[in-house]
Parts: C-alpha cells; sequence; structure tokens
C-alpha cells in the first residue's frame, strides 16, 4: 500500500492530466456533431479507407486529385455536419445562432446502418494526403469496430472519435510522466489541456496524433535535458520511437529532432554503458546522430508516400498554385520569402492565437478573450516556472520550433498560393501546437527569470486554470448549439 501510495504521489500530474483530459474529451466526442470539426469530412475519409486496409488514397479520374472510396451513409452525415455549421451567420451571438439545426435530420442519417453492398461515394480527401495512415489508425480500428459489431453510422462515428481522443489522452498523460520529477512537467500539463488541443482530439482528424505524439516527443527531450541521473535504456528507446512517430505523422515537425544534437553525448547513453566505454561523450553524439539519421529516414519514406499531396490540394482548390512555378519564382526572388513570411505574421498572427487557444470547429466558436488571455498566461507561467534548460539546448528548441513552423507556412504556401502571392493563405494557429511546448521552453531559456512557486501552489493552480478554460469552453459550445 505505501508504495502504491508513493506512485500515486510521484505521478498525480499524470493521473490528473488522465483524468480532466479524458473527461473533456468524452465531453466533446459527445456533443460535437458528426461533421463539424475542421476538415473532418476528408479525413474520416481517409480513416475509414485505412479501415479497410488500404493505407494510401488512389489517384482521382482526373489524374490529380485523391480520392477514397466510402459508403454514402457515412458521408451523408458528415455533409450534414459541414451544411449546418457553415451555413450560420457566424456574427451573431450564441444565444441567437441555435448553430445545431438540422438535428433531426442527423439523428435519422446516424441511427442507419451500413451494410457490405451499400452504394459508395469517391470522395476527395486530398486535404487529408499529407499525413500517412499511422495518424488514421485509432479511429479506423473505431470504425472497424463498428463495423463488426453491425453498429449504426452514429455508434460508428463515436467509437472512431473516442479511440482517437483515447490515444490522444494516453500520449499526453505518458509525457506528464516522464517529467514526473520535475517542474516542466506542468507546461506539458497545460499546453495539451488547452481548449484547441482537446478540441481537436475529440473528432476525427490527424491532428490529434501529431499534438500527442510531438508532446511527447519534446517532453523526452526536455527530461534528457534536465535529469542529472543516468539515463534509462526506456527513456532513450522511447524518445527514438516518439520521434518515429513523429516522422510517421507529419514529417514537417521533424525538424525538431535536431534538439537530440544539444543534449551532452553522455546523457545519449545508458549508464551503465556509459561508464564503460571509452570517450563515452563523442560516442553519446554519434548516437544521437544515429537517431537523427533513422528518424530523418523515415521522414523522407513518409515525404515520398505522400509527395503528390501538394499537387492534390492545388487541384482541389483551384486558386492557380503551382508548387514548382511558385518554387522556381522563389529562386529567382530570394527576397520575398522574408516578404512573404513578414506579411502572413501581419495579417494572421493574431487569428492564430485565437486558434491556438480556442477555435471550434466550421461554424468558427471562438474562445472568449478573458480566457484566451488566461491560456496564454498560464502557458508562460508553466515555462517560466519549468526548470531552465541549458542556453544550447533551448536555443535549440527555439530555432527548431521556429523553423518548423515556417516550413508549415511555406508547405501552405505552395499549396495554396499561385507564383509571386505575396502572403500565405491556409495557416492556421491549431497547426503550431505541435511547436508551443519546446517554443516557449527554448524563450524561457534564454531568459534569465524564473517564477517562483511551491510545488503544492504549483499542483493547485496549473490544473485549475486548465479546468476552468475548458470549462468555459464546454459551455460556449453548448450555447451555441442549443
Amino acid at each position: 500500500m505505501t508504495v502504491l501510495l508513493a506512485h500515486i504521489r510521484r505521478y498525480a500530474a499524470a493521473w490528473v492530466f488522465a483524468a480532466v483530459a479524458g473527461a473533456a474529451v468524452s465531453l466533446f466526442c459527445a456533443v460535437v456533431p458528426t461533421g463539424w470539426g475542421l476538415d473532418e469530412q476528408s479525413h474520416v475519409a481517409r480513416a475509414y479507407q485505412v479501415s479497410r486496409a488500404i493505407p494510401l488514397p488512389y489517384v482521382r479520374e482526373d489524374g490529380k486529385t485523391l480520392g477514397a472510396s466510402v459508403p454514402e451513409k457515412i458521408m451523408a452525415v458528415e455533409a450534414a455536419g459541414f451544411s449546418a455549421s457553415n451555413g450560420v451567420d457566424r456574427g451573431a451571438p450564441s444565444w441567437q445562432r441555435a448553430d445545431f439545426s438540422n438535428r433531426a435530420q442527423v439523428h435519422e442519417l446516424n441511427a442507419q446502418v451500413v451494410e457490405r453492398g451499400d452504394p459508395t461515394v469517391d470522395y476527395d480527401v486530398s486535404n487529408a494526403s499529407a499525413s500517412s495512415f499511422v495518424p488514421y489508425l485509432p479511429a479506423a480500428v473505431g470504425m472497424r469496430v463498428g463495423s463488426v459489431l453491425g453498429a449504426d453510422v452514429g455508434t460508428t462515428m463515436l467509437l472512431a472519435k473516442l479511440l482517437n481522443g483515447l490515444v490522444f489522452v494516453a500520449l499526453g498523460t505518458i509525457a506528464v510522466a516522464v517529467l514526473a520529477p520535475f517542474r516542466a512537467r506542468w507546461l506539458f500539463f497545460v499546453v495539451g489541456l488547452l481548449p484547441e488541443t482537446v478540441f481537436q482530439a475529440a473528432y476525427v482528424t490527424a491532428d490529434s496524433y501529431t499534438d500527442g505524439i510531438a508532446l511527447l516527443f519534446a517532453a523526452a527531450v526536455t527530461r534528457l535535458a534536465v535529469d542529472r541521473r543516468p539515463v534509462s535504456v526506456t527513456l532513450l528507446v522511447g524518445t527514438v520511437a516518439a520521434a518515429l512517430g513523429m516522422a510517421a505523422a507529419k514529417p514537417t515537425y521533424v525538424v525538431l529532432v535536431l534538439a537530440l544534437l544539444a543534449i551532452p553525448g553522455v546523457r545519449m547513453l545508458p549508464g551503465r554503458l556509459a561508464d564503460r566505454v571509452g570517450r563515452p561523450a563523442l560516442v553519446g553524439k554519434a548516437v544521437a546522430a544515429g537517431m537523427i539519421v533513422a528518424v530523418g529516414a523515415v521522414a523522407l519514406v513518409v515525404l515520398r508516400l505522400v509527395g503528390n499531396s501538394t499537387v492534390a490540394i492545388a487541384a482541389t482548390y483551384d486558386r492557380g498554385a503551382d508548387s514548382g512555378a511558385q518554387v522556381e519564382y522563389l529562386l529567382h526572388h530570394p527576397l520575398h520569402v522574408p516578404v512573404v513570411l513578414w506579411r502572413t505574421v501581419e495579417v494572421f498572427g493574431l487569428s492564430w492565437t485565437e486558434s491556438l487557444t480556442g477555435n471550434f470547429g466550421y461554424n468558427t466558436v471562438h474562445q472568449v478573450e478573458p480566457f484566451v488571455t488566461m491560456c496564454i498566461v498560464t502557458v508562460v507561467l508553466a515555462a517560466f516556472h519549468a526548470e531552465r534548460l541549458r542556453r544550447v539546448v533551448g536555443l535549440t528548441f527555439l530555432v527548431g520550433s521556429l523553423v518548423a513552423g515556417f516550413a508549415v507556412i511555406g508547405a501552405l504556401y505552395l499549396t495554396f498560393n499561385a507564383p509571386g502571392d505575396p502572403m500565405a493563405v491556409g495557416v492556421q494557429g491549431r497547426y503550431f501546437i505541435p511547436l508551443l511546448a519546446p517554443f516557449v521552453l527554448g524563450l524561457a531559456a534564454l531568459v534569465p527569470v524564473r517564477l517562483a512557486m511551491r510545488e503544492r501552489h504549483a499542483a493547485i493552480v496549473f490544473p485549475v486554470l486548465s479546468t476552468v478554460a475548458l470549462l468555459a469552453s464546454g459551455v460556449l459550445w453548448l450555447s451555441f448549439l442549443y
């Protein structure tokens, strides 16, 4: 009993995270209607395709866009969600909108059962083609279970959302547990419980897995950086596994693995091995380099598999985007690159803050401003309460996050914009959630200021602030639906 109590006390933050995140994700899964999540239609089609053991979409008849064959009954519910959530007056206050206007129709559509031989639709999944099949596995398993049980469409989609959310909750809980002895755990706690992070975990999307695995990788690297005890084999293997999982999700974020080179070489070897080898610092650096090469190789394979996604998405939106011509233009006008970055940040920066903390669904329900500020302040407080990283590690985290963020902007610029366009469109703040923890940790490492707070106070402040923001989000969302 004493050992059990000590274990619970040691991992209290992780248990609290699991409870709060599990409850919040479950609530959003239950109340957010199917089809209301951002780009959910194409993500659902991809997940269904994966549930049929088809890992990649096929090229459609136009020779450019990518597709999936999905039962009409599933896509009918998705279409109803898209129609209702996009058919609202976004400028009206919550008590006048009543966004869920087709509740009876959706209830009927959810009651249908998909049977063998039912008609299917060729659905354009170009939007969801930039990710491999890996992030869709949890939802695909949920869909498969629903199919085996003969469940109706509504139950099948709920299973898909719940399993998708469960994987995020598990990854986030492990990330907090990895840092159990350190104050830095509270940063990963609050980032994992941002309303936007939780909302993304409550519908079918590749972003929920990506957020979770990136959180876990950053936590593992932070543990390597701040721990002074001999490193365990479990931590090293887990770090590599998280990095590989991140590469398999969205290679854009893989630049973060370069932070491994900033970790002292002796920390990259298990304790006993470090005592036995000559020049452990050099050997450790070689191990880190080997990890980076392995992760880079996986990222290159994924990029090769999804390489036609840029052309497919450009063809879907027909905005004149041509990635080849765009690259050629930028090579001839290199000064246009910083101009595009500056203009994009200038125009969309404020909306990214809203989207990073809470922008819920197609119907554009924004987190109420006081809680947006509270979320930002909570993240900053947690970052400066955390152990200060060595400057080289912090700088690597910071630069890596910025480079990855610029890569996100660049990828969308090539995908959505015609050659020479003045700024990138299509960038949303939620894309930066996987970069948030390493970014603020890196920034805090370069500022000679710490937030002194007793542990018992931190154990109250950060969970309470995160829970209040989530409760406000839940109340806000429900006010738009009912």
